[in-house]
C-alpha cells in the first residue's frame, strides 16, 4: 500500500529549503565580499566608458616653466595653472568637480577655490599655497577619474573632489537598462549592486584579453541640455538610474584607490543644491494609471493650485490626495512643499522638497543615494568628508536651503563660495597643516576678501549675471542648440 502523498505546504516546505540550500554558498561569498570589499574587485580602468581623445588636461609652457590648462579644453575649464618646479614650501591642491568648484556662473576668481587659498595664505603668510581649480562644467565622476591620475603626476599635497551634480546629464551607455522593461528594474540593480556578480566579472577581465570599454565617449561633453529641446530626452527608468548610481559609486572607489596608492591624503565633499526655491526640472506620472485616476488627479491638483494662497489647509488636503494616486509626479511634492512653507510648517515643507527632488526625471542635483555613497566611501576609506549641504543649512533662515545661499539650482552665491572656502581652510589647517596658523580675526579676513572683490572689473560681474540667465534658460530646456534629433544615441536608436 502506497504511503499518503505529503501534504502540499510540506513539499512546498521541502523544496525552499532545497533551494536554501543550494543558494547557502553563493550568499555566504557575498555576505563576506560586502563585509570585506576586497580591492581588486573594482577593474582598475572603467569597463564601461572610455574616450576617444586622451589628451591631457595641463601642458607645460615652455617659455614660462608654468603648466596651464590646454586651450582646447578651455571650453569647459576655466584657465589656471601652477609651475612646474614645486618650491620647498609650497603646498598644492587641486580641486576637481564640475561647474560649482569653477564657480559658475561667474569664474575661478569668486570660486571657493580662490576664498580658500587667501583664507590659508592669511593663516599661513611664510607657506605659499597653490590652489589649482581642474573645475569643468558638466563634468561628472567619470570624466574626472583620468584628470585626477593626471594631477596626482604632479606633486600633490592635497586633493579636493567635488563631485555629484552632473551624473544624469550626458545620454551615456547602459544601452541595455534603457529598453528594459519596468518590472526589471529591481532584478538590474540587485545585480549591479551584487559583490559576488562583480567579483566574477573583474575576474574575468583579468584573465581575458584586454578589450574596448562598452561606450567611447568624446572629450566634450555632450550633455542632453545642450540641444534644443534636450529636456525631453529625459524619462522615468530606474534601471537606468540604478546603473548611473552604481557608475558613480565605482568612480568614486577609484579616485579614492588611486590617491590611497600613492599616499597623497583626498577630501570627498558632496556638492550643495537649492531645495527650497528650485521646483522639479521635469516631472513624469508613474506608469499604469487609468484615464479616470488622471483625470481625478487633474481635477484634484487644479482645485490645489487654485485655493493654494487663499485656503492653504484645502490645498494642502487635495494636493495630498493627489499624492495617493500618484507619488511619483514630483511637481506635486514641490507645490505641498510651498504650502507647509505657507503654513510655517518648515519640517514638512523640507520634507516635502526632498521628495520632490528625489522624484524629479531630469536630476540635476545630487541624489540622497549618492549622498550616502560618498558618506559610505569616505567612512570604509578614513577619507575627509564634508558635505557642503551643511554649511548652506547653516546659512538659511528657514533650515531649508535656498536662495539665500545659491543663485540658483546648485551654484552658491559669491558669499556661499567665501563661506565655503573659510570652512574649508579651518579643515585643512586642522588635518594636513601640523604647525599652529597666525592669529587673524575674521574681520581681517572679510577685508582681504573684500580686497580681492573690489580688484575685479565690473564687467566680470557683468558676464556673471549673463551666463545666469544663460544657465536659467539650459535647466529649462531653452538652449540654443541642435535640435535633440540631432543626439548621436538617438541617431543610432538608443
Amino acid at each position: 500500500m502506497k504511503p499518503p502523498p505529503a501534504p502540499r505546504s510540506r513539499r512546498c516546505l521541502f523544496r525552499l529549503a532545497a533551494l536554501g540550500l543550494a543558494l547557502l554558498p553563493f550568499l555566504s561569498i557575498e555576505g563576506l565580499l560586502r563585509v570585506n570589499h576586497p580591492e581588486w574587485i573594482l577593474a582598475e580602468e572603467d569597463p564601461l566608458l572610455g574616450f576617444t581623445d586622451n589628451h591631457s588636461l595641463f601642458e607645460i609652457n615652455p617659455a614660462t616653466g608654468f603648466y596651464q590648462i590646454r586651450r582646447p579644453r578651455l571650453r569647459a575649464f576655466a584657465q589656471n595653472g601652477f609651475p612646474s618646479n614645486k618650491g620647498d614650501h609650497t603646498f598644492r591642491i587641486f580641486c576637481l568637480g564640475g561647474s560649482t568648484v569653477q564657480g559658475r556662473p561667474y569664474a575661478v576668481e569668486t570660486a571657493f577655490t580662490t576664498w580658500l587659498r587667501l583664507a590659508l595664505e592669511s593663516a599661513y603668510p611664510k607657506k605659499n599655497f597653490e590652489v589649482i581649480n581642474a573645475g569643468g562644467v558638466s563634468y561628472a565622476s567619470y570624466r574626472l577619474v583620468p584628470i585626477l591620475k593626471e594631477c596626482l603626476r604632479h606633486q600633490p599635497d592635497l586633493i579636493l573632489v567635488c563631485t555629484g551634480n552632473n551624473e544624469f546629464l550626458e545620454d551615456r551607455s547602459y544601452a541595455f537598462t534603457k529598453k528594459a522593461a519596468p518590472w526589471l528594474a529591481p532584478v538590474l540593480n540587485s545585480l549591479n549592486r551584487s559583490m559576488l556578480i562583480q567579483a566574477a566579472l573583474s575576474l574575468g577581465s583579468r584573465w581575458s584579453t584586454p578589450t574596448r570599454p562598452h561606450a567611447m565617449l568624446d572629450p566634450r561633453v555632450d550633455a542632453m541640455l545642450d540641444y534644443e529641446r534636450g529636456i525631453e530626452r529625459y524619462h522615468r527608468n530606474a534601471a537606468w538610474h540604478a546603473s548611473v548610481v552604481k557608475h558613480f559609486e565605482d568612480n568614486i572607489m577609484r579616485m579614492i584607490r588611486a590617491c590611497h596608492t600613492q599616499d597623497i591624503p583626498l577630501m570627498l565633499l558632496s556638492p550643495c543644491f537649492n531645495l527650497k526655491d528650485t521646483p522639479p526640472f521635469k516631472s513624469q506620472h508613474q506608469a499604469g494609471h487609468t484615464p479616470e485616476q488622471m483625470k481625478k488627479w487633474h481635477e484634484l491638483t487644479e482645485q490645489a493650485s487654485r485655493c493654494m494662497s487663499q485656503d492653504p489647509d484645502k490645498a494642502s488636503a487635495l494636493l495630498q490626495s493627489a499624492l495617493q494616486l500618484d507619488k511619483g509626479y514630483a511637481a506635486t511634492w514641490y507645490a505641498l512643499g510651498k504650502v507647509f512653507l505657507q503654513k510655517g510648517d518648515f519640517t514638512r515643507a523640507r520634507q516635502c522638497f526632498t521628495q520632490a527632488l528625489e522624484q524629479d526625471v531630469c536630476p540635476l542635483r545630487i541624489t540622497a543615494g549618492m549622498r550616502q555613497i560618498l558618506r559610505k566611501l569616505a567612512d570604509r576609506w578614513d577619507v575627509p568628508f564634508y558635505d557642503l549641504q551643511d554649511m548652506a543649512f547653516q546659512e538659511s533662515p528657514l533650515g531649508i536651503v535656498g536662495s539665500e545661499f545659491l543663485v540658483d539650482h546648485v551654484h552658491p552665491s559669491i558669499r556661499g563660495h567665501q563661506l565655503l572656502g573659510s570652512e574649508l581652510a579651518q579643515r585643512i589647517q586642522a588635518r594636513c597643516l601640523p604647525y599652529p596658523p597666525e592669529a587673524i580675526t575674521l574681520q581681517q579676513l572679510q577685508t582681504r576678501f573684500q580686497k580681492h572683490l573690489k580688484s575685479l572689473p565690473d564687467t566680470y560681474f557683468l558676464h556673471g549675471i549673463q551666463r545666469l540667465k544663460n544657465l536659467q534658460a539650459w535647466t529649462q530646456g531653452r538652449a540654443d542648440g541642435a535640435p535633440i534629433e540631432n543626439h548621436p544615441e538617438i541617431k543610432h536608436g538608443l
